[in-house]
């Protein structure tokens, strides 16, 4: 319970989960919260839902706020598993299998691929890792299927692939991120979103950006965009990458004199499969995957800095002597661009996220 005082001072609240009540005084206090715990005696565990722990023959299910208490077991195993009350899903953060126990008609499937990386003076940012949504999905029961999740890619290469086969199950495959340019290299490598292009001494106005090459196919819906163009203000100037594509929108322009180019928002069309999985990045409660990552830049004369990575994971781009940041794990999302020096980042590695109703 709550402590009370008196002269004037404060009331305590009581305690969060323990149903004390508030402390008396000056305008009193709240109460804390309550709890409730659920339990039953077996050798597996038989229900999802709370915080879940078994000990002495026992399985507890926690809940400290509201929530489901799931009497329904899953149809698969494989992944990690989670409940949002309405749905199974089955999230893998890296490559294993998926095994139905019984036949799964309608189910749903995310795919999030490796985002690009980046190495090399005044470098673009690495684009995201394409996204693909495939719903009406139907798996056999006893089949393996393989969930492959595809990594970041490593200096100047793309991410890889995820994708889920077996059987006679055929989906399309998220097309890993373009690598970032770098000073006279390339330009943004094409991907599932496109790599930012590097500021370049050599070539007029910068490199461009790649494009996005994430395919549809069968899906239901892909997300990809092109790498934004970096900059170059010639004359020993400013050497500035642009931004990588994320899968909500493109990476922006590098601006001679100016900034390098920030990496292209990520997609929060699967903000709830990021919740209930806690997967992709969490901007105050909206989840977002396979953000951009922000061009490198070295200001010789003192102007520019380097680019923000985009919400999903995207890195920031690094401003001065030094490498960009690595995409965040398990995001799809691009590298950092370096400023000056042979630097090299990484993209963040995908995800697999496959859900079914309860």
């Amino acid at each position: 319970g709550g402590k009370g005082w008196g002269n004037n001072g404060a009331a305590v609240a009581g305690t969060a989960n323990t149903g004390g009540g508030g402390g008396g005084g000056n305008g009193g206090a709240s109460g804390g919260s309550g709890i409730v715990i659920a339990r039953y005696q077996s050798g597996s565990q038989q229900a999802y839902g709370g915080t879940i722990v078994s000990s002495g023959g026992y399985y507890y299910h926690t809940f400290t706020s509201s929530g489901n208490f799931i009497t329904s077991l899953p149809k698969a195993t494989g992944g990690t598993i989670t409940t949002d009350g309405n749905y199974f899903y089955h999230a893998y953060t890296g490559t294993s299998t998926f095994v139905p126990s019984s036949a799964i008609t309608g189910a749903e499937v995310l795919t999030v691929a490796g985002g690009g990386g980046n190495v090399g003076r005044f470098g673009g940012g690495g684009g995201a890792g394409g996204v693909v949504y495939t719903n009406s999905v139907s798996y056999s029961s006893g089949v393996t299927y393989t969930v492959t999740v595809g990594g970041g890619g490593s200096g100047q290469s793309n991410g890889t692939n995820s994708s889920v086969t077996g059987g006679s199950l055929s989906l399309v495959a998220a097309v890993g991120g373009g690598y970032g340019g770098a000073n006279n290299t390339s330009q943004g490598a094409n991907g599932g979103s496109g790599g930012g292009g590097g500021g370049s001494s050599g070539i007029s106005g910068g490199e461009p950006g790649g494009s996005s090459n994430q395919s549809l196919g069968t899906a239901t819906a892909k997300h990809g965009n092109a790498g934004g163009k970096g900059a170059d203000n010639g004359g020993g100037g400013d050497r500035i990458g642009g931004g990588g594509g994320g899968a909500g929108a493109a990476g922006s322009n590098a601006v001679a004199n100016g900034n390098a180019g920030n990496g292209g928002v990520g997609t929060s069309t699967y903000s709830a499969w990021g919740l209930a999985t806690s997967t992709g990045q969490n901007v105050s409660g909206t989840v977002y995957f396979a953000g951009g990552g922000g061009g490198g830049s070295y200001p010789y004369n003192g102007e520019g800095s380097g680019g923000t990575g985009g919400y999903g994971g995207g890195a920031n781009g690094y401003t001065g002597f030094g490498g960009g940041s690595n995409g965040s794990s398990n995001t799809g999302g691009g590298a950092g661009g370096a400023g000056e020096g042979a630097f090299t980042s990484n993209g963040g590695s995908g995800v697999v996220i496959i859900r079914y109703a309860v």
